[in-house]
């Protein structure tokens, strides 16, 4: 699931420089090919999406976690979670201490607080998921209305949600929190410093 989520920021990363990149340069003709670049962007963001908020018991996405997680959520206390770094050195205890006071309200996992993460997912994932149920996954015989489609926007605010709650259920059950800023090695701006056609 890491890695999953890991990507859908780095992909929005890459697209979000390289809309810089055009942006920047006026001289750029028009072409077919902005229009898939686009497609592929948004379909497959929107699909990788879809995979994470998907509530089906054949799910393995972190909406699917937090419905798992829900009725043993009164069981996962403070305590218990400290249990975890017995042994280490103080700092850090207190640094333990601090993550969970950033992430819960109260001594346990308060279960209005899973269900609250669980609303969350639905209501911001909620036209991107009807979407890509009904456009892209399958040819649905009921058309999507305009006000259906979701929007850019509206993918990139599902990303953020999906990305807040899986890092404190990763803090929760791991015991870290994972980045989410995706780290790329090399210079991967590098392929628009050269040409791509050498003839015609």
């Amino acid at each position: 699931m890491y890695r999953e989520i890991l990507v859908l920021h780095e992909h929005r990363r890459l697209w979000l420089e390289t809309r810089e990149i055009l942006e920047g340069n006026p001289d750029l003709p028009a072409s077919v090919w902005w229009d898939w670049m686009s497609d592929v962007y948004s379909y497959s963001q929107a699909i990788a999406v879809r995979r994470q908020v998907d509530a089906d018991d054949r799910s393995a996405g972190l909406l699917r976690l937090l419905i798992e997680v829900e009725p043993a959520s009164g069981t996962l206390t403070r305590d218990w979670w400290l249990s975890h770094f017995d042994g280490v050195p103080a700092p850090a205890i207190v640094d333990a201490e601090r993550r969970w006071d950033d992430h819960f309200e109260t001594d346990r996992l308060e279960p209005d607080t899973v269900t609250a993460d669980i609303s969350d997912l639905r209501i911001v994932s909620e036209k991107v998921k009807h979407f890509v149920d009904r456009g892209v996954a399958h040819s649905d015989r009921r058309a999507l209305k305009p006000d259906e489609l979701p929007t850019l926007k509206d993918v990139h605010e599902s990303i953020d949600v999906v990305g807040r709650v899986y890092q404190r259920y990763a803090m929760l059950l791991t015991q870290g929190i994972p980045s989410l800023s995706p780290v790329i090695p090399e210079d991967w701006k590098a392929i628009f410093r050269v040409p791509w056609l050498r003839s015609g």
